[in-house]
């Protein structure tokens, strides 16, 4: 009989792991590499986690306050939608080479708003907890 191997619940943290930064290069819309690398944290990174709560509790606040003035329908507009969409993928973005502009959240939301490319994969790569699991 062997004996089985026990896993501490410490060394089960994936969270913790997608706060380590990955990068990878981006690619153009054909596909060619762009010379371009982005570090991303993955999805469940304390850092993502925080900025979605923060987002959805104004979100919350801002349709409590709408429905105590006796509104009861706060409407998003379309362009709010897009803009939270972009901000959700920026807030990912660690850091980049590649590019002249500091790597900032406001420079992440503009690369993620004007290249849907990119921003298409940098969720991708976010959301991909292999790129943040360590082998064992």
């Amino acid at each position: 009989m062997t004996a089985e191997k026990l896993v501490s619940l410490d060394d089960l943290d994936l969270v913790s792991e997608c706060s380590d930064s990955y990068e990878f290069e981006l690619q153009d819309a054909k596909g060619k590499d762009t010379g371009i690398f982005v570090s991303v944290v993955g999805s469940h990174a304390d850092k993502v986690k925080a900025w979605q709560f923060k987002r959805t509790n104004e979100i919350r606040t801002r349709m409590a306050i709408a429905k105590r003035k006796g509104k009861e329908d706060d409407i998003t507009l379309a362009e709010d939608d897009a803009e939270l969409g972009s901000e959700a993928i920026a807030i990912r973005v660690t850091g980049w080479r590649g590019i002249k502009e500091e790597c900032n959240f406001q420079n992440a939301i503009k690369l993620c708003s004007r290249n849907p490319v990119f921003a298409e994969q940098i969720f991708r790569e976010s959301e991909n907890l292999a790129n943040f699991t360590k082998s064992k």
